[in-house]
């Protein structure tokens, strides 16, 4: 949590509504998934918490979903989709890397 919050603050988000950001990343990789499990492995294999930038936004990101489709394009080529979903810590707060594991 960032030095200008007070600490306080923490406990009264407990149960309350809270809006937060999520980012949700699309990508196509050439090819079946089954040939593409490195990159698919490689997102659970990191920590569900960092911090980081996505898309120009610097905060604590959570990995919170991650799903892999296998499809056709209209010239019969064959894709893995990789469809990736962040969720930005609400109100300036850090993520719980102990907790998210």
């Amino acid at each position: 949590m960032p030095a200008e919050y007070n600490q306080s603050a923490a406990p009264a988000l407990i149960n309350q509504p809270v809006k937060m950001l999520e980012i949700v990343e699309v990508t196509y990789l050439k090819g079946v998934s089954s040939k593409n499990m490195d990159s698919i492995v490689s997102w659970f294999t990191g920590g569900r918490v960092s911090n980081t930038t996505l898309i120009g936004i610097t905060g604590s990101f959570l990995r919170y979903d991650l799903d892999v489709d296998d499809v056709i394009d209209s010239r019969d080529r064959k894709w893995t989709r990789i469809t990736k979903a962040y969720r930005l810590a609400p109100g300036g707060f850090d993520w719980s890397p102990t907790y998210w594991i």
